[in-house]
């Protein structure tokens, strides 16, 4: 493994928003090694994960060893690819759900008027 001259020399134009840091957390966090990062997620939830988007390429790139910037990208593209599978599936998960609920009090009261009144 190539070793990185300084860990702390943030190579430019990677500082944008780190998709699958939002969409993942704390497992995204993990993974990086970023003790910050799970703590953030953990303890902030949707407001701590946006601040791991904002800042998660910086996190990564300081807490983990990478081979190169190209190895970097490249692990960072995988993590926002399976953050937004993740996303989807949980997302319309809870649409089939909410919509499979409905459908059975719909059922059981025979009517709609008790679901949303006027």
């Amino acid at each position: 493994m190539e070793q990185r001259v300084n860990k702390f020399d943030f190579p430019e134009g990677m500082n944008r928003f780190n998709w699958g840091a939002f969409f993942l957390g704390w497992i995204w966090s993990a993974a990086m090694e970023s003790v910050t990062g799970v703590l953030l997620s953990i303890f902030l939830g949707f407001i701590g994960n946006l601040i791991i988007g904002f800042h998660g390429n910086k996190m990564a790139w300081q807490s983990r060893e990478f081979r190169n910037l190209e190895d970097f990208i490249r692990i960072q593209e995988e993590w926002t690819r399976w953050g937004l599978i993740v996303f989807i599936v949980t997302f319309s998960a809870s649409i089939v759900a909410t919509i499979i609920s409905l459908f059975f009090i719909y059922k059981m009261t025979g009517t709609a008027s008790r679901l949303f009144p006027n």
